[in-house]
């Protein structure tokens, strides 16, 4: 989760997506298996995101977690945690859990400070050795969107439900402390679901995504289809690819980095002027974290350099649409009295990527998406942010099926042709 702007103070009341089965027909020729649908309640524009149920324990007890493209832990409160969410939200209690464990701090859980594939050397930690918490118990912290807000607390073990399937001993956070308060346990969520790769899930003791625990004890392909809606949550579907949901072939790019879901963009273009910026800016280097599909970013974040070409051609070429000139690149919003029947004008977004047999493909983002609409007004959801090469947050993942792939470290999109 790079950035996750609640642009919009409304939270509507979400609606619930059924779970159904799906049959996955696509990958390895030898795969046969059924996976499982989720439902996610949210909206970019009614709550800034999208979240799902997860059960922790025996006994089970329930959590609402956002769910995370860019981050890759399970943590939820712990009670007693005085900076996270009051009474509206569940904190976690093991002492009504019978299969609670704690993860000592001279564990080899707790000792494991780099991914199995990093580099080959397993003995040299990613983030800095691991620590103890002020508990005793084996230390955990991590930051969330660039440093906006941050999370501190102890890593345990216990049993967790995710869809249809359970697993043993699972790798959990325990949150002691938020900073700012609340900032990541706040009603209608508990915590967060990560779902992205194990180096992200490294702060400084490595823990297993929930995901990858699931597909490899129950035998399912570790592969998960995602879709959303503005206004009316989403569904994520564990082991398996919803063909009923997109038109036409999926177009594939591969993962270049396995932190985030990082791939490469080679060029946007507003209308159809390109923005002339260099392809390295939106890769990962020694200055940037790259570009990367993310559930946990609402908005298109791009560099500052990126932003204002975008502003640049929107202001010498779109000029006279409402808001262009002077309020949206300013933070403002447009009332949808000034706005009247203009949307229709404004020019699509382009992303071009590479795809896994060295051409291209093309992905659009309409007014639709990056005007976004709610209490009467529309506002810029194109945000410029130092650090980051792009990030393709819900406002741009609304339009497409994507599908995440662990087992060919790529990711797909189709045309999204129904979601809920």
């Amino acid at each position: 989760m790079v950035l996750l702007l609640l642009l919009f103070v409304c939270i509507a009341t979400a609606v619930p997506i059924y779970r159904k089965p799906h049959i996955w027909t696509d990958g390895p020729a030898t795969t046969s298996k059924v996976g499982n649908s989720v439902p996610m309640n949210g909206g970019v524009l009614t709550l800034g995101a999208y979240y799902a149920e997860v059960t922790i324990g025996s006994p089970p007890q329930k959590f609402s977690v956002l769910i995370d493209t860019g981050s890759s832990n399970l943590a939820v409160p712990l009670e007693g945690c005085k900076t996270c969410g009051g009474s509206d939200v569940h904190h976690f209690v093991p002492a009504n859990s019978r299969t609670y464990q704690n993860v000592g701090c001279q564990s080899k859980a707790c000792l494991k400070c780099s991914p199995e594939d990093y580099f080959g050397n397993t003995s040299k930690c990613v983030f800095g050795q691991p620590t103890c918490s002020t508990e005793g118990h084996c230390g955990y912290a991590i930051t969330y969107g660039g440093g906006g807000s941050g999370i501190s607390g102890f890593v345990a073990t216990d049993e967790v439900c995710f869809g249809e399937h359970c697993v043993a001993s699972h790798n959990i956070i325990l949150m002691t402390r938020e900073i700012p308060a609340a900032s990541l346990s706040s009603a209608p969520m508990d915590g967060i679901l990560g779902l992205a790769y194990e180096m992200n899930a490294c702060n400084p003791t490595c823990t297993t995504p929930i995901f990858d625990h699931i597909s490899r004890d129950h035998h399912i392909p570790n592969v998960f289809g995602m879709c959303i809606t503005p206004s009316n949550g989403g569904s994520l579907d564990l082991g398996a690819i919803d063909h009923t949901k997109y038109t036409g072939e999926l177009k594939y790019t591969p993962v270049t980095t396995q932190r985030w879901w990082n791939i490469h963009v080679l060029d946007i273009r507003v209308g159809g002027v390109s923005i002339d910026i260099p392809d390295f800016f939106y890769w990962t280097t020694n200055d940037i974290i790259g570009g990367f599909v993310d559930s946990g970013t609402s908005v298109f974040l791009v560099c500052p350099v990126i932003y204002s070409s975008i502003q640049e051609i929107f202001q010498a070429q779109y000029h006279k649409l409402p808001g262009v000139a002077n309020t949206l690149f300013s933070g403002g919003c447009v009332p949808d009295n000034v706005m009247g029947d203009k949307l229709r004008l404004f020019p699509n977004i382009t992303v071009t990527f590479p795809d896994e047999n060295g051409g291209t493909f093309d992905l659009l983002m309409g007014p639709q998406s990056y005007l976004m609409h709610s209490n009467g007004a529309y506002c810029l959801g194109i945000v410029g942010n130092g650090g980051t090469g792009i990030v393709l947050g819900d406002i741009f993942m609304e339009n497409y099926y994507t599908v995440f792939d662990k087992v060919s470290n790529r990711v797909g999109f189709g045309a999204l042709s129904k979601c809920v």
